[in-house]
């Protein structure tokens, strides 16, 4: 076991990258993975500690509780973390600050196509399949209806406003639960300009609903128009280059990895 509870609906972990993380007890989407292997994604996880490095400015859209969070700003020169969900931004902020990482930004905001407001839909129990796509919710609450989901509103920001200081932004990593879309039209500046380098994001088409096809339409936009190349990774955290129509065709990508350089 990689975990004790300490009480306060809390849960220590002690990850396999050796940073420290509290998790919400009565969460059953990150923190079982967590307690048991000390990891979620170990894909992803070997991914960020082969390719990030002090170098590099790195941005985790979909922070949740911050395990990515906190795994870039360990490898990365500076983090930005975004998250919506109010009891996950909670725990965000206090594993930030267990960790002391003075590098990494957090904001307790959705990362869309423009500065506004927009429903946020909040799972009890599985704490990691929040976001603000409504098709997200219908699906969810086919998958799993035992369990509740709240809605309320948050602020959203675009990365190309949010971040416009950033000349380069070398990795951004994103998790939203079938808000990626919307997400890429706010970055599509920054992306045109060539100051975004990779996206790494979760492929999953009942969260999408009718943002699947434009989302489809956009990658290839990338691949035909500007060159852009698309990879899954392996267990071991290296890439493989694959196509936007294979990937499209699947039932579900966990992480697919666009460079743009």
């Amino acid at each position: 076991m990689h975990g004790t509870y300490v009480g306060d609906g809390r849960v220590l972990i002690s990850p396999i990258w050796r940073g420290k993380l509290y998790a919400p007890s009565d969460d059953i989407s990150l923190t079982p993975d967590l307690l048991i292997d000390g990891c979620f994604d170990i894909a992803f996880t070997n991914f960020v500690m082969k390719a990030i490095d002090k170098s590099m400015v790195t941005v985790d859209i979909g922070a949740n509780i911050g395990y990515t969070t906190v795994l870039l700003g360990k490898y990365s020169k500076k983090t930005y973390g975004y998250e919506a969900g109010e009891k996950n931004f909670r725990f965000l902020m206090q594993n930030i600050h267990m960790n002391y990482l003075g590098n990494t930004q957090i904001f307790n905001k959705a990362v869309s196509s423009k500065e506004g407001k927009i429903t946020f839909y909040e799972p009890e129990r599985f704490r990691g399949s929040g976001g603000t796509n409504p098709a997200m919710a219908k699906s969810f609450l086919t998958l799993a209806p035992f369990d509740n989901l709240a809605s309320y509103s948050v602020d959203t920001i675009s990365i190309d406003e949010h971040l416009a200081h950033e000349e380069v932004i070398d990795f951004i990593k994103m998790d939203i639960e079938g808000g990626e879309y919307q997400a890429f039209l706010g970055m599509a500046n920054k992306i045109e300009q060539g100051k975004i380098k990779a996206i790494s994001y979760e492929l999953n088409p009942s969260c999408l609903g009718d943002d699947f096809e434009p989302l489809k339409e956009l990658m290839k936009f990338y691949q035909d128009k500007k060159g852009s190349r698309f990879f899954t990774m392996d267990g071991e955290g290296q890439v493989h280059q694959d196509t936007i129509n294979n990937l499209f065709s699947r039932e579900h990508v966990d992480q697919l990895l666009v460079s743009f350089v």
